[in-house]
């Protein structure tokens, strides 16, 4: 039987992996051998994400090392989810901050010290909404 594309492969690989329970980016990843024998011949296996660098649990075989990548428990995904969701909706505050201190800036005349203040403010508020977006992953979903 000739052996699979590799491409094809890692394609299939990728749609039954689950997202990085850490960065929860795609499961751009792949199954590598670990530095430690199977007793069922050849080397460990274990899921790698290439976007953090976090590394699944050894197993004895790919099909293993995949399963035991996608368990999650519920309670840490749900945690995960509304901590994501926390800090979405600060993110959505800061951006609303920022918008209203741009406008209340503006309604004052470009020379004014009230808008320069007002401009300065949505200024920190796009650096805080940025920020927590980087909590919250690349970008707040």
């Amino acid at each position: 039987m000739p052996e699979p594309d590799p491409e094809a492969r890692q394609a299939a690989r990728e749609a039954e992996l689950a997202p990085c329970p850490w960065c929860d980016q795609p499961p751009y990843v792949y199954v590598q051998e670990a530095d430690f024998p199977s007793p069922k011949g050849g080397w460990k296996q274990q899921v790698w994400c290439t976007a953090c660098g976090i590394v699944g649990p050894r197993a004895d075989t790919e099909a293993e090392a995949v399963a035991a990548w996608n368990h999650r428990p519920a309670i840490l995904a749900a945690e995960q989810r509304a901590r994501r969701e926390a800090l979405e909706e600060a993110a959505r505050v800061a951006d609303g901050a920022a918008e209203e201190n741009i406008l209340t800036g503006a309604s004052y005349g470009s020379s004014s010290v009230l808008a320069q203040k007002y401009s300065a403010r949505a200024n920190e508020a796009e650096v805080i909404a940025s920020a927590i977006r980087q909590l919250g992953g690349d970008d707040a979903r």
